[in-house]
């Protein structure tokens, strides 16, 4: 079975998917950095400038259905993945979903920024989609650990 880390900018999907990785011994994934890769741009910020979201949403959501074959991983998708219940979907196929849920002022104190608009508003946008997905929730500012 695979593991899929979401939830917003900065809640360590990344981080905590690499270390979840390697204690599970399984192959560790990030679409952000696999859209790098299929489009050889240096930055999600700077490929989504150069695209736009619209495209940028498109390609996130081919790189996700090249997933689909892939088992025994953790992997991590960017903030506006699941936005799509189309990806949604496709992912609860994929294995596990996990919501790593992070308030906005940790959000805030990691300074994240977007590309898209003023954090708080995208961020109050976001939560109530990112609850709605049936996942298992993991509290990032009570996780303390592996």
């Amino acid at each position: 079975m695979s593991f899929i880390l979401f939830g917003f900018k900065g809640s360590g999907k990344t981080y905590w998917g690499r270390k979840l990785a390697q204690k599970w011994k399984k192959v560790f994934l990030d679409t952000d950095e696999l859209l790098l890769e299929k489009t050889g741009h240096q930055t999600i910020r700077e490929l989504y400038q150069a695209v736009g979201e619209k495209e940028f949403r498109s390609l996130e959501k081919q790189v996700i259905g090249e997933l689909a074959s892939v088992q025994q991983a953790v992997i991590a998708v960017g903030g506006g993945a699941v936005l799509d219940p189309e990806n949604v979907a496709l992912l609860q196929k994929i294995g596990q979903l996990i919501y790593l849920d992070v308030s906005l002022e940790t959000v805030q104190k990691r300074g994240v920024t977007l590309v898209q608009g003023p954090i708080e508003e995208i961020y109050r946008e976001r939560k109530p989609i990112y609850e709605s997905i049936p996942a298992r929730r993991v509290k990032v500012e009570d996780f303390d650990g592996l």
